[in-house]
């Protein structure tokens, strides 16, 4: 099954690079972090070749919702499970720097977005629990989070990050009692 905005838009596979063809740096993926990563290549004056095997944005890129969000489920308080709370935080760091990159591109091309908030909700105690956790991985990450007792949901437990769009950004977590 295919995601319902790709079903409305015709999609081309790129034209195999010419076999006399020679880039000094070549990205293998077309999806927004290679396509991105060429960009960014090409911008500072390198031949860069993108490759992808079927079309530009084809797999997790174009099979999702094309979120760009701070808040990813639990991934802050299981990546400081295993490393310090400098590389977490320079994740976090990264994480917002590419997301402020994206936003402005696609300001600057006039590419349609949304603005939206986001969420990360537990259905049982057990994953209420893994919020909390990611609540304070997101803390000592230098995130502005903080708990909400109301949230238009029907969950006991939920993160929340404000200003998150499609692409997202910027966080708050909260999680009723």
């Amino acid at each position: 099954m295919s995601a319902l905005w790709s079903a409305r838009v015709p999609v081309e596979s790129p034209p195999r690079p010419a076999e006399d063809s020679h880039y000094e740096c070549v990205v293998v993926g077309g999806g927004i972090t290679g396509a991105t990563t060429a960009v960014l290549l090409a911008r500072a004056g390198i031949r860069v070749g993108l490759l992808e095997a079927r079309h530009i944005g084809a797999a997790t890129t174009g099979n999702s919702t094309a979120k760009l969000s701070v808040l990813q489920g639990t991934r802050l308080s299981t990546i400081s499970r295993k490393q310090s709370a400098d590389t977490v935080r320079a994740y976090v760091d990264a994480n917002l720097e590419g997301q402020s990159w994206l936003l402005a591109f696609l300001r600057e091309h006039a590419v349609a977005h949304q603005v939206q908030t986001a969420y990360t909700y537990a259905q049982s105690g057990r994953g209420g629990k893994a919020v909390d956790e990611e609540l304070r991985a997101a803390r000592r990450a230098g995130l502005p989070v903080r708990y909400i007792d109301q949230l238009d949901v029907p969950f006991r437990r939920a993160a929340r990050w404000r200003s998150t769009t499609r692409p997202s950004s910027i966080p708050w977590t909260c999680s009723p009692r």
